[in-house]
């Protein structure tokens, strides 16, 4: 096979960190939260049975669908392989129920899959999904943690071509090989997240068309950047004419999406609180207004502040959006403390609360419906001193969605107790 190496640029985080760039809390609005079509795929035998949870780790969105890809994870570490079927999932964004579901199965399957009726001679292991030059007419592009990318066709699920990374010099551990990719239509690369190398590679496909050898068709290495932790999703905005990159989130904690240009230089980073619910961002999608998350363990930490969902659809308005409102992390300390309206009010299905603390504090915030019965704890941990919000979705601790009418929300944070009413609507 013939490499093709051009413009290779390869920067270091620290030359990254060096450029001027924007810290942003945000705190999405979510409009829509979906996992039955994903609970439904495992319950078909996604997992064979072992996993039991499905590992949303990316999505991509087209007209009034979604699709999804199961990052299977072995419950024994080191066993990858009897996992099979991993799928890929096409679902109504009306509905949350399936529309067709793709399985896939390595070489130590006793049904392998095949490129064009040739056995795959290698072991699958899916993780991210973009769409390419065609913008999902008739080929979905998934990244594969051997670090393969696949071209799927969607009227059969039937995998067309594939390339091979390690042609380019990508060589990595198992099981922490392409995390994320995502396809420009302006540079008319790829871009690729590198798990164990800590790296996003800018890639072209060749021939991407006319590629004569299917199961072996070549890459060209078009540049390569670092980030500061291992990349798990990612998804170029033409609008913003920007990557975004979830990299280094924590279970359950704070969510971190950088926002670099194309060429490698990190502008932005935004810290997406872990009162929002996402347990570990691993995919988003942007379109129409519309930012799609998706939380690869959600459904796994319903009783450790997730939401238990995998996939969010929550109101985007830009990045300009972000950076001119009050989300600009700044060293600014309230001088008192207080609880705001929550916003909006009435509302349906969610609502945010907005908070300061002149000091640091054990703050618990809690929800009581009218007969005086607490029905969920939206926090009860120290918080540092500072501007803060969080989210509530309707639904009560056992993750259940309460029924319409009049809440009371009440907050206590040292000597500090206040409360305050709101309506939800349906």
């Amino acid at each position: 096979m013939k490499i093709i190496y051009k413009n290779i640029i390869v920067l270091s985080f620290l030359l990254t960190k060096s450029f001027s760039q924007t810290e942003i809390t945000w705190t999405p609005i979510i409009i829509n939260s979906f996992v039955d079509a994903h609970s439904d795929a495992v319950v078909q035998g996604d997992g064979n049975g072992i996993d039991m949870f499905f590992r949303n780790s990316g999505v991509v969105v087209k007209d009034n669908s979604y699709f999804s890809v199961n990052g299977v994870h072995p419950v024994n570490q080191g066993d990858y392989t009897s996992y099979y079927p991993k799928s890929i999932l096409k679902a109504s964004l009306d509905s949350d129920e399936i529309e067709f579901l793709c399985s896939y199965y390595g070489i130590s399957s006793n049904t392998p899959s095949t490129i064009n009726g040739v056995e795959i001679d290698h072991e699958i292991d899916i993780e991210g999904l973009t769409f390419g030059p065609d913008n999902g007419e008739t080929y979905l592009y998934v990244g594969d943690e051997y670090n393969y990318i696949y071209q799927i066709n969607l009227s059969d699920c039937s995998i067309m071509k594939q390339w091979n990374l390690s042609n380019i010099g990508v060589s990595t551990n198992i099981d922490k090989g392409i995390e994320a990719i995502t396809y420009s239509s302006q540079t008319g690369y790829f871009y690729v997240g590198i798990q164990d190398d800590l790296e996003i590679h800018e890639i072209q496909l060749d021939d991407i068309e006319n590629c004569t050898s299917t199961s072996d068709c070549s890459v060209t290495l078009i540049n390569s950047f670092s980030t500061p932790n291992s990349p798990s999703g990612l998804f170029y905005d033409l609008d913003e004419d920007r990557l975004f990159v979830f990299a280094g989130t924590i279970t359950n904690g704070d969510q971190y999406l950088y926002v670099y240009t194309t060429g490698g230089t990190l502008e932005y980073t935004i810290t997406i609180p872990g009162s929002v619910g996402i347990s570990r961002g691993d995919g988003i999608f942007i379109s129409s207004g519309r930012a799609y998350i998706a939380d690869s363990q959600g459904p796994m930490w319903v009783n450790s502040g997730s939401l238990g969902k995998n996939l969010m659809e929550v109101e985007w308005n830009g990045l300009s959006s972000l950076a001119l409102s009050d989300n600009i992390q700044s060293n600014e300390i309230p001088s008192n403390y207080q609880i705001g309206q929550n916003y909006p009010n009435p509302f349906n299905p969610t609502t945010q609360i907005k908070y300061d603390l002149p000091e640091d504090a054990l703050v618990s915030i809690s929800i009581y419906n009218i007969m005086g019965r607490m029905i969920k704890s939206l926090s009860n941990a120290n918080q540092t001193a500072g501007y803060h919000s969080l989210q509530w979705d309707a639904t009560n601790d056992m993750g259940e969605s309460v029924s319409a009418g009049m809440y009371i929300y009440t907050i206590q944070a040292g000597e500090y107790r206040a409360t305050k009413k709101m309506v939800l609507l349906k």
